[in-house]
């Protein structure tokens, strides 16, 4: 079972359609993500209940209106690990 931790944020933004996209192109078969809701009950995908990782805006999500949601960051850090290859699941 190969199962993409926020749409395959290895290779690609997280939690974007971008990522969702390239995770199943390339074998996965699930998606994990999170969801959120805004302040106005639109349902969005995003890891974090605030903006300030992705963002650089210290709002929660659902303290914020759809239509105000802030833009992402020019450049957002990516966090990799290195990879277990004797784990088992």
């Amino acid at each position: 079972m190969i199962i993409a931790h926020r749409g395959g944020s290895w290779e690609q933004p997280e939690n974007t359609l971008q990522a969702f996209d390239y995770a199943l192109k390339n074998g996965a078969q699930f998606l994990e993500f999170d969801v959120r809701m805004t302040r106005d009950g639109v349902i969005i995908v995003c890891h974090d209940d605030d903006f300030g990782r992705l963002c650089g805006v210290n709002k929660r999500v659902r303290d914020v209106n759809h239509d105000q949601l802030p833009k992402f960051k020019k450049e957002m850090p990516m966090h990799f690990s290195a990879l277990n290859k004797d784990a088992q699941f």
